[in-house]
């Protein structure tokens, strides 16, 4: 009984999907063309800017592209995903369905979209001089635990966002801040020794180092710091799912 519960909310959840990316693609005239489009696009705004115009030197694209890439898929995903309860209102207050749905939806949706940049950034990874390496291996594991990572902070916000909105903005104003303090322009190496711990305390800027250490540098990923990341996340990830569940009546009832 159980198991066929949990089937029919996975179908929904995969439907809901769907719904949701057909209907972003149907927002403009290019459609899912623009998936492509738009990231490509950006690399040749960032190569023509850095390597053209400004002559950076010491492969900074490849630096910054892979930077911004992954910075793309935690922002986005804690943006869509910790507001998606009250997105959800309408349906909510019609038919009584599993909250934890809905920050379910839009981490699957950014996910299939980080997909297709990814494998755009790859490509021209290996365009420019970066060819695939045994290293590769690592990057399931990077993705798990930045999916861990995107995972526990949604369900965390997605659950308090309901009882108190403001909530939105505090979120998007330290995801501002965190993108100055991810090491998305700079390396490690550039900061002062004295504050390095503080920089190792935003787990985005580890997981930015180790996707560039396997992309780039040729060098293993800290596995210890991913495997923090990881706990921490699914911890985090536990105590959202919980008050998820505890507040699965509540929701309908307190929001507008």
């Amino acid at each position: 009984m159980q198991l066929a519960k949990a089937r029919k909310y996975w179908d929904i959840i995969r439907y809901k999907a769907r719904a949701d990316l057909a209907s972003d693609s149907l927002k403009t005239w290019a459609g899912i063309l623009w998936w492509i489009l738009d990231p490509v696009l950006m690399m040749l705004v960032f190569y023509v800017v850095f390597s053209v115009l400004r002559q950076r030197g010491d492969d900074f694209v490849q630096f910054l592209l892979i930077g911004l890439v992954i910075w793309q898929w935690f922002a986005g995903s804690v943006t869509n995903g910790g507001n998606s309860i009250v997105q959800a209102k309408g349906l909510i207050k019609q038919i009584y369905l599993p909250k934890e749905i809905f920050p379910l939806v839009g981490i699957l949706t950014d996910g299939f979209k980080f997909t297709i940049v990814f494998v755009l950034l790859l490509v021209f990874l290996w365009i420019s001089g970066f060819p695939a390496t045994s290293l590769y291996l690592w990057l399931p594991f990077l993705m798990l635990a930045q999916l861990m990572l995107i995972i526990g902070v949604v369900f965390a916000t997605s659950a308090l966002v309901p009882f108190a909105p403001d909530i939105m903005f505090v979120v998007r104003h330290t995801i501002r801040l965190m993108f100055f303090l991810s090491g998305i322009f700079f390396t490690a190496d550039q900061i002062p020794e004295q504050y390095l711990k503080y920089y190792y305390a935003n787990p985005m800027a580890n997981l930015i180092e180790g996707y560039r250490d396997v992309l780039m540098y040729g060098r293993v990923p800290d596995a210890d710091r991913l495997i923090l990341i990881s706990v921490t996340s699914f911890a985090v990830f536990l105590l959202g799912w919980w008050m998820i569940r505890h507040f699965d009546r509540t929701y309908p009832k307190i929001i507008n």
